[in-house]
């Protein structure tokens, strides 16, 4: 395939001469390489009719250089390369082929492909692929404050932060709003230590390498970081749902697709075959 591919590269290189073979009558070229010629009116397609006289010059400098370089390449290869070498016929038409095929089945695929996916069936999936979905690194839940040394009410803070009363929170969220340079407070999300060493002095050295439940208070010269840990998940334990919803998606997905083209196939070749547009002969 890789082979096809770069046959068909040379030959759509091959096709950008093949109208400029030997000089043309009543027109000056404006550069050659080996037998295929550069005119002025192939640079007037390229050039927008809205360039200044500069910005058309450096196009037509740019375009110029690309093609002469092009073009050497194609020449050498075209005197340096077998007689069959240079027979593509039958690689052109695998690649047709292929792409024909290709392209009618995206169609199809795009067509009817059902992309709708409930939650019950990413659940589903999940639970029945439990150990498919298994952590590298920990994950955690947690509550996050930033701020600056000596802020106020720290007391107050500490109990609010490791608290799952509404009023608490809520107290939080306002104490947050006025005073943190920074806040996270969704412990339904999972993070990642990507996330915490973003966030925390000392890249959160402690808390990803010995994860704990509970609250962690870490300084810099500047400012107090507030963690409260509410629960993690280690190295070699199953990925929470949440963070594999989207590879999930894409699996089910693709095993639709794989269906529905096996099912397309086979409904595609019994069609032809009632219409007689399939025939075998038997001497």
């Amino acid at each position: 395939m890789q082979l096809i591919r770069l046959s068909f590269v040379l030959l759509i290189l091959i096709g950008f001469t093949n109208c400029n073979l030997g000089p043309v009558k009543d027109e000056v070229p404006v550069a050659r390489a080996f037998d295929n010629y550069l005119y002025r009116s192939d640079l007037n397609k390229i050039i927008p009719v809205t360039a200044s006289p500069e910005d058309s010059a450096e196009i037509a400098d740019k375009y110029i250089n690309k093609w002469i370089h092009e073009n050497v390449l194609i020449g050498q290869a075209q005197l340096n390369l077998s007689v069959d070498q240079l027979d593509f016929d039958e690689m052109l038409t695998q690649y047709k082929n292929s792409l024909l095929v290709y392209t009618y089945e995206q169609a199809l695929i795009d067509e009817k492909l059902d992309t709708n996916i409930a939650l019950l069936s990413t659940l589903n999936y999940y639970e029945n692929n439990k150990d498919n979905f298994i952590l590298k690194e920990s994950v955690f839940r947690l509550r996050y404050i930033k701020l600056m040394k000596e802020t106020p009410d720290i007391k107050l803070v500490n109990e609010w932060i490791k608290s799952d009363d509404e009023v608490d929170i809520e107290d939080l969220k306002l104490f947050c709003e006025s005073n943190a340079t920074k806040y996270f407070l969704n412990d339904s999300i999972w993070v990642t230590p990507v996330d915490i060493e973003e966030e925390l002095p000392n890249k959160g050295i402690q808390i990803i390498e010995s994860p704990a439940k509970g609250l962690i208070t870490l300084n810099d010269d500047s400012f107090m970081y507030l963690v409260f840990v509410k629960d993690f998940l280690k190295p070699g334990d199953p990925s929470p749902v949440d963070l594999v919803k989207s590879e999930i998606r894409s699996l089910i997905l693709n095993k639709r697709k794989l269906e529905l083209l096996k099912k397309m196939r086979k409904d595609i070749y019994s069609e032809a075959v009632r219409k007689k547009n399939v025939e075998l002969f038997h001497d």
